[in-house]
Formats: structure tokens, C-alpha cells, sequence
């Protein structure tokens, strides 16, 4: 069968930019027409806007991290504050990046993606996308001045990731330059970018093949180490990770249709999407990063599905919707190598959400 609608794979064009337009004001205008929307489109706007809302962080250090939209910042303000601080009623946020100064400056309407410090927190890397699509650009940002480094780590629009490997390396995943693109239209190769040197002629520590979907390059820290991968996406559904250790990469012994989430005591924490080995579709696994073995601390039944993880100082919290109820485990890891669960009591019916 004739595909007519070929031609939009061609996301670039003219032509194929006008059609979503037109689509796209038909669908506005459908929406539109609905007696509700005025009301909904009001409450929705009230929600979004206001001042009491939860501010959602992230924590790094001794700081809080947090984007915050509202009425006056349209595209959002990156801050901080420090813990303590924020436990306060009211607390003392400190204003990193205006992104709404910024677009209106460059003339570009910025649209924050990401925000990684180093190590030491000097430095950070900022993705920012223009009007939202899926590429961005990367500058570096000084946390002292509180600016954007002239002359540092910055690469232009593309798809991809980076992370610090130290305070003048970047690890590289990007769809930018020669011959570093899937055919999916991901990135294909991994390059270490040292501090002084032009993108160009960074070094390609790893890539795959054009027919495979994607490469990436991630650093999961914990409060005493870094701990470096790469990883394989075969296709949309398959990966394949590796961890540098002792001065070489070695692939993680894990099924290729797997979750990847954290470090926990030495164990990498996945979950199990197929049947693999001894472990079935569903099951939390800690990989061990020494001994390179596998040991189930988490299951689920017919009628639950993990919502989410999140790692803390003591272990692990798994969210279980459980007959599309919430409810909340602490994993802990004891001195037997066990893993001891609790379930935290909580109101009944309600939802658990991640807050940090």
C-alpha cells in the first residue's frame, strides 16, 4: 500500500510545517468550540499560575533546585536554596537563570530542559531548547558569577546528552557532527571533550552501528563516588549498559529489556520488563556493581504495577499502585546482605507521588 502521507518524514519542510499548522488550528478551533473550554481553560490557568503551589526540587548538595513558572516568568526562572532553608515557611530562593529575560534578549524562545553541576559545583551544563523541540543547545554556567562561560563547554542545536567526567572533560552523546547520526536520528556516537579543545577533534570512545537507535553516556553519583556508563539502545525496547571499572569498560550481565534506575549501597537498582532467567516481568532487581550478580528485592502481584523509585540515605522507596491505589515500601539494605521491606502506612485510597 501507497503511503501518502510520506512525505511528512521530512519534519523540516515547508510544506509539511504548513499541514501541522492547518491541522493543528483545526484541532484549536474544535477544542475551542466546546462550551466548557472557557471554564476549564480559566481553572487551568489559576492552577498554573499560582503562588501556593508545590514548588517540585531536585537536590544536589547542600541546595535545592527548583523552575518556577507563574504569571510573570512564562517560560520559568531556575533557582535555589539551601535544605534548610527550604523547610522554611517561606523560603529564600536565590535566582540562577531568567528565562524569560534570556528569550527576550536572544530573540528565542528558551525552554529549560536540564541543569547538571559538577562534581564540585562550580559549573554547570544547561540545556536549553528552542520554542521546545526535541534538540537543544548546551552552554556552560558559572555558579559563582551566575552566567554563561564565553568561551567553555557550548555546542550548538542538536539531540543528545552530556555529563561532567571531571571538572574539564565532558562525556558527549550528541547528534552533532560528522557521521554521529542514527538512522532513528539519535545519537550513534560518544565522544570525551577535554576543556580547551574544539568538539571536532574529541576523541570517539564508543559508537554503534547507523541501523541501532541510540547511544548515551550517564553519571550516577552517590554521596561518596561517580560511577560512569554507557549505554546501547538497540532498538526503542533493548539496551545494553556498561560500567568503567578499573580503567575498562565491562558490560552489565542484565536481560536487553530492562529499567534502569540508581545506585543503592553498591547495587545498581533495575526492574525486570521481561521474563529473564529466575526473575519475572515486574521484578526489582539489585545488580551487584562488584560481583556483577543479580538478587530480586521486590516483586509485585497480578494486581499492581511500581509506579515509581526513588533512592534515599538509608535504601530505596518503591511507589506500588496497587488496584490503582498508592502505596508506599522502604527497602533497606542490611548488614546480612538482605534487603528488609516495610510498607509505610498511609490514608486509605489516595495516590503517593516523588516530591524530590
Amino acid at each position: 500500500m501507497e503511503d501518502k502521507y510520506l512525505w511528512l518524514e521530512d519534519i523540516q519542510s515547508i510544506d509539511a510545517i504548513d499541514w501541522v499548522k492547518i491541522k493543528n488550528n483545526e484541532s484549536v478551533q474544535k477544542i475551542k468550540s466546546h462550551s466548557l473550554f472557557s471554564t476549564i481553560e480559566d481553572t487551568a490557568l489559576k492552577i498554573f499560575s499560582s503562588v501556593d503551589k508545590i514548588p517540585y526540587v531536585t537536590i544536589d548538595g547542600e541546595y535545592v533546585y527548583n523552575l518556577w513558572n507563574d504569571e510573570v516568568h512564562i517560560q520559568g526562572i531556575y533557582r535555589r536554596t539551601k535544605i534548610e532553608d527550604y523547610l522554611k515557611s517561606i523560603p529564600s530562593w536565590e535566582m540562577l537563570l531568567d528565562l524569560d529575560e534570556l528569550s527576550q534578549k536572544e530573540n528565542v524562545k528558551w525552554v529549560f530542559k536540564n541543569f547538571q553541576l559538577n562534581r564540585e559545583s562550580t559549573r554547570a551544563l544547561v540545556f536549553l531548547s528552542p520554542g521546545g523541540s526535541d534538540a537543544d543547545i548546551m552552554r556552560e554556567f558559572d555558579m559563582h558569577k551566575k552566567e554563561f562561560v564565553a568561551n567553555g563547554f557550548n555546542l550548538p542545536e542538536a539531540k543528545g546528552s552530556a555529563h561532567w567526567v571531571d571538572k574539564n572533560t565532558l562525556s558527549v552523546a550528541r547528534t552533532h557532527g560528522e557521521n554521529a547520526e542514527t538512522d532513528s536520528g539519535y545519537a550513534r556516537t560518544i565522544r570525551e571533550w577535554k576543556r580547551g579543545t574544539s568538539f571536532d577533534s574529541a576523541n570517539v570512545i564508543y559508537e554503534i552501528n547507523k541501523s541501532e537507535c541510540i547511544t548515551y553516556s550517564k553519571d550516577v553519583r552517590t554521596i561518596s563516588e561517580t560511577s560512569f556508563f554507557l549505554g546501547r539502545g538497540i532498538d526503542f525496547y533493548n539496551v545494553e549498559e556498561m560500567i568503567f571499572q578499573n580503567g575498562e569498560w565491562i558490560k552489565l550481565n542484565l536481560p536487553p529489556k530492562v529499567e534502569m534506575f540508581n545506585i543503592v549501597k553498591g547495587y545498581y537498582i533495575v526492574m525486570i520488563k521481561e521474563d529473564w532467567n529466575q526473575f519475572k516481568t515486574g521484578d526489582v532487581i539489585a545488580y551487584d556493581l562488584n560481583s556483577h550478580e543479580c538478587k530480586k528485592i521486590f516483586s509485585v502481584n497480578n494486581n499492581e504495577s511500581i509506579y515509581s523509585m526513588r533512592r534515599s540515605k538509608s535504601g530505596l522507596y518503591i511507589i506500588v499502585d496497587e488496584d490503582v491505589k498508592g502505596s508506599l515500601y522502604k527497602l533497606t539494605l542490611e548488614k546480612t546482605g538482605d534487603w528488609a521491606k516495610v510498607k509505610i502506612e498511609l490514608p486509605l485510597n489516595g495516590s503517593v507521588e516523588n516530591l524530590s
